[in-house]
């Protein structure tokens, strides 16, 4: 996800959302105003976008993006949320107040506010209490079941295979929390600053994996050094993986 502001529809994850309301909400109701009711929009949202509601999990920042948006284009459209999608909504807007989240983004206290100002527009509560923790077994599995197909992975992420739509289905949770939780804050106005910034997160990413992973003193020194040239294949005026997720 490239961030581009504070608000709930000012990211690429909203975007898309926001286009798929386009195409079907927008285009339906121009048509049959009366049948597109919020219940029905609801639903559309519910079977066909988030394929059920028991796959949407608000503490994934990726889906309480998704949450938000939905919410903000509901209201947009002056419609009532229903009630099982606002407690869906409220649930996203909860985890997106965490302290952790908020410093993911390049102005919190802005985003603060915003998220504060629309949980209060759908007549939401703030919940103080912390999140329920993930058991062990989840990531374990979900991680486990991921890594069997690596070479495959790591082929598509580096261009090598054609892009796989079952990539973002099937990328573990932890990976999702990793890239947004090392990148957080690198962002800037000043391009050689950002990159610099995701770099210097790289060479401490390589030390502490080297460290971790109990490798030669020299395998760990080299992967620090790694970050010194890393850039995209397609030359040094281009974002590589990593500046893409810089926030």
């Amino acid at each position: 996800m490239g961030t581009w502001g504070e608000g709930p529809l000012d990211n690429d994850t909203a975007g898309d959302l926001e286009v798929f309301w386009q195409d079907y909400v927008v285009h339906g109701r121009s048509k049959d105003r009366r049948f597109w009711t919020a219940t029905r929009i609801a639903e559309l949202f519910r079977f066909l976008y988030f394929k059920g509601y028991d796959n949407v999990h608000p503490e994934r920042p990726a889906q309480a993006e998704e949450l938000l948006a939905l919410g903000v284009l509901f209201r947009r459209e002056k419609l009532d949320v229903p009630p099982e999608l606002m407690t869906l909504v409220e649930s996203a807007i909860n985890y997106e107040l965490r302290r952790d989240r908020l410093q993911e983004w390049a102005d919190p206290a802005k985003r603060k506010q915003v998220l504060e100002d629309f949980l209060r527009e759908i007549g939401g509560k703030r919940k103080q209490a912390k999140p329920k923790r993930r058991p062990p077994s989840e990531d374990i599995a979900e991680i486990e079941t991921f890594m069997k197909r690596a070479p495959h992975w790591v082929a598509v992420v580096k261009g090598e295979e054609a892009n796989d739509a079952e990539y973002d289905a099937l990328e573990p949770q932890f990976i999702e929390e990793l890239k947004r939780f090392c990148f957080a804050g690198t962002r800037s106005e000043d391009t050689i600053e950002q990159r610099r910034a995701v770099m210097a997160r790289l060479k401490c990413l390589g030390y502490f994996t080297g460290w971790m992973l109990n490798l030669p003193s020299e395998q760990i020194v080299n992967l620090v050094n790694a970050a010194r040239e890393v850039a995209s294949p397609a030359g040094p005026e281009y974002a590589w993986a990593a500046e893409i997720f810089a926030s």
